[in-house]
């Protein structure tokens, strides 16, 4: 997911690295709330806001990277052997990664299971479906959404052409939300949304949350004409006020069980704070650039497992919850940086398909 860009490097992007580093910061607060031991309420309002932006934002990433890549004619992919080609190697690297990830959490499940008394051909069935249908552990759903959602999006604009789509994203995404943050509309036809979700786990999500959000990050990438940036910047900056409002109308009026990842205003949000980024130069190294946007996936994907060993060592639950989230952050980033280098040394590149 990091790696898979550096033929588009001929422009800057080192403010898109950079900002799917802190992305990176900002899904370990979602998975370690930071601020739970002082209040409950501005712990929540963080991770279900500001936090919340992280996986929409590596959606955006993933799919301006790659749509960019390919040829178009007309408003829609070009069927030529080499957009297919771009297609199969992207595919079969995140796939490599959603694998890797996945035997290793296994491992780590393997061990949670025995400790627990579950340790049986049952769970390994279960572990097979999680892998396929699901997610192979609970933050993995974003990779394997990639895949499904990317192969989606890929033969849709092979038929229709990018405005149809846009609209056509639109219309998912509302529907996905129905079944999310707004699920507790009780009305038949959203029951009944639900129901099928229900069924459909993450083939669902890659079709009604996570394409929208990967069509939008190339829609806001490639949009023209181009504008100043401070004229985003404005939209972005009244549109996270609408997003706050709605987050505390969900919260305060509805029970919607604490959905907030993908409420109305994420997508203008991320539209304009993406086009900001993608038009912000930024003079860093091309190294720097190229090892946080490996460290970023590789934090992303190590993160849960440094928590697991984390509570093997004291109880997480009864220690200071801003000194567990340093204490998983600082090791996070130890274990990225040590890995991302290493990957570049003859014997241990192999460490590249992590990221």
């Amino acid at each position: 997911m990091g790696s898979d860009v550096s033929t588009l490097r001929s422009k800057n992007y080192n403010a898109v690295d950079i900002a799917k580093f802190i992305a990176a910061f900002l899904v370990m607060t979602v998975h370690c709330s930071p601020f739970a031991s002082y209040n409950s309420e501005f712990n929540l309002f963080i991770i279900s806001t500001f936090s919340r932006f992280a996986v929409p934002f590596f959606f955006a990433c993933s799919g301006f990277f790659f749509f960019k890549k390919l040829k178009w004619q007309d408003g829609k992919i070009v069927n030529c052997k080499e957009n297919r080609s771009v297609l199969f190697k992207y595919i079969k690297r995140v796939t490599a990664l959603y694998v890797l990830w996945s035997a290793i959490y296994l491992i780590w499940d393997v061990f949670e299971w025995h400790k627990s008394g579950w340790l049986s051909l049952h769970a390994f069935i279960d572990f097979g479906i999680a892998f396929v249908k699901i997610g192979s552990y609970y933050h993995l759903w974003y990779v394997i959404s990639l895949i499904y959602a990317t192969i989606f999006g890929y033969l849709l604009l092979s038929f229709l052409n990018k405005k149809a789509v846009a609209v056509l994203s639109v219309v998912l995404y509302l529907i996905g939300i129905l079944t999310y943050s707004y699920n507790w509309i009780n009305i038949l036809p959203i029951n009944i949304l639900n129901s099928t979700e229900n069924h459909l786990d993450v083939f669902w999500t890659s079709v009604f949350r996570a394409f929208p959000l990967i069509f939008i990050g190339y829609i806001a990438g490639t949009y023209k004409p181009k504008r100043k940036v401070k004229v985003d910047a404005f939209l972005f900056a009244i549109s996270l006020v609408f997003l706050l409002v709605e987050y505390f109308l969900l919260h305060s009026f509805t029970d919607n069980n604490e959905k907030y990842s993908y409420i109305l205003f994420t997508i203008p949000c991320e539209f304009y704070l993406f086009r900001i980024l993608i038009n912000t130069n930024v003079n860093i190294k091309a190294n720097t650039g190229k090892m946080l946007r490996g460290m970023s996936t590789f934090i992303y994907c190590v993160h849960p497992l440094i928590l697991g060993v984390m509570g093997l060592v004291y109880s997480i639950d009864s220690f200071n919850s801003s000194l567990n989230y340093l204490i998983l952050a600082v090791i996070s980033v130890g274990v990225s940086y040590c890995a991302v280098s290493l990957s570049h040394k003859k014997g241990c590149r192999f460490l590249a398909y992590l990221y």
